[in-house]
């Protein structure tokens, strides 16, 4: 599988994007007349320059504009205007992908819809230079997956249509919502509404980099000069298709409970699983004052746990939520309907790398076909375990 991994030490932009991915080795012949089939009415020049930031060299990609009186687009002018190229499809889908998000990420801070917007950051010349750019170097290095590194935080102001706005920019900050981000201290802006927007629409996953075969690496200058090196760092590499376990971030949520009855608590357990929460479980503990007590935890994803939090604070007697980031490895499952003699019974199967089988009959399952037959749950749960064993060997050996 190519895998492209994108190393924001110093930050994204669009720019700085499309300057790394041509360093990795792109056919710039073939950038170039990619983009020429865009027909757009602006007169334009694309420079690829290898310029050095704090020692450290790199290309820098830069948009001139001979006219720069160019009009504002919406995002229909934007999707006319790629739809209507002779550009791949997957190209085209690439580019219209990464516009919709930032549109609708600069509609949602300006409080119009995406289609509604008339913005120099979304319709000009060089971020249609700079995304559609990318998207056709991607295709080029033809990328199945993409990673990214969390993104920078920084501070300060900048200048834009609308006047000083603080950084990061709204739109930017709309943008990275839910996305893995550290601190860095620094004042300027290291990712701007196109780099937030092409990471956060392309990148599968944000965490540290996986093990690749490393075949191409390359570096896109950015235009500021900061006291860290103002570059974006891609790897592109083989990662192995036989690979099993997954690795996915997660949020830990705990508190400890010593003053409410604890018949309430397994109902506040199924409620939070019907939330949203990946798993909960309860923890006996001797607290403060040798009183009894339940540590309560919650695993869940990033994007419900504004949800989840306030499950906690409402259902229980709780004042305060510990949360912490974690991530996990969790092998590929899937849950398939076995017929047996006490009725259907759903199993949930897992393969290891090794191509072991791990199967598991749901309890809800056989609990129900054990009352309606009278019979014990064991019994179920072992027949409907053996009756999914023997439907896999025989589809292996079938197959």
């Amino acid at each position: 599988m190519n895998v492209l991994y994108l190393d924001c030490f110093s930050g994204i932009s669009g720019d700085m994007a499309l300057g790394a991915l041509i360093d990795a080795g792109a056919n710039q012949e073939a950038l170039f007349n990619g983009l020429k089939s865009l027909s757009l009415p602006e007169s334009y020049r694309l420079l690829i320059k290898e310029e050095k930031r704090q020692g450290w060299r790199g290309l820098k990609a830069t948009v001139q504009i001979e006219n720069p009186t160019s009009p504002f687009r919406s995002l229909k002018d934007i999707r006319l205007l790629i739809t209507s190229s002779h550009l791949p499809p997957e190209v085209q889908q690439t580019a219209l992908a990464i516009f919709t998000r930032l549109a609708a990420a600069e509609g949602k801070v300006h409080g119009t819809s995406p289609e509604e917007v008339h913005f120099h950051e979304v319709g000009a010349v060089d971020a249609l230079i700079e995304i559609v750019g990318t998207a056709i170097v991607l295709a080029e290095f033809k990328i199945q997956k993409i990673y990214c590194s969390p993104l920078p935080l920084f501070s300060g102001t900048t200048h834009c249509q609308h006047g000083i706005i603080p950084l990061p920019a709204p739109a930017t900050a709309e943008l990275i919502k839910g996305v893995p981000t550290r601190a860095t201290g620094i004042t300027g802006e290291l990712v701007t509404p196109t780099g937030a927007s092409i990471a956060t629409t392309l990148a599968a996953e944000f965490g540290p980099m996986p093990a690749l075969n490393i075949t191409h690496i390359g570096y896109g200058l950015g235009s500021q000069d900061f006291p860290q090196p103002n570059f974006l760092r891609v790897f592109i590499g083989q990662e192995e298709n036989n690979k099993t376990l997954k690795g996915e971030d997660i949020l830990v949520l705990e508190t400890n409970i010593d003053d409410m009855p604890p018949e309430i608590l397994p109902a506040v357990v199924s409620k939070l699983l019907a939330a949203g929460a990946q798993d909960v479980f309860l923890t006996p503990l001797i607290m403060k004052k040798g009183r009894p007590g339940y540590q309560l935890t919650v695993l869940c994803y990033p994007q419900v746990k504004e949800k989840i939090m306030t499950l906690i604070l409402k259902e229980t007697s709780t004042l305060g939520v510990r949360m912490r980031p974690e991530k996990r490895q969790v092998l590929p499952r899937e849950i398939k309907t076995i017929l047996t003699p006490y009725g259907p019974v759903e199993v949930k199967i897992a393969c290891l790398a090794n191509g072991e089988v791990k199967l598991k009959p749901e309890f809800d399952s056989c609990y129900e076909c054990a009352l309606k037959n009278n019979r014990p749950i064991r019994e179920v749960y072992l027949a409907a375990q053996n009756i999914a064993q023997e439907t896999l060997t025989k589809k292996n050996k079938n197959s």
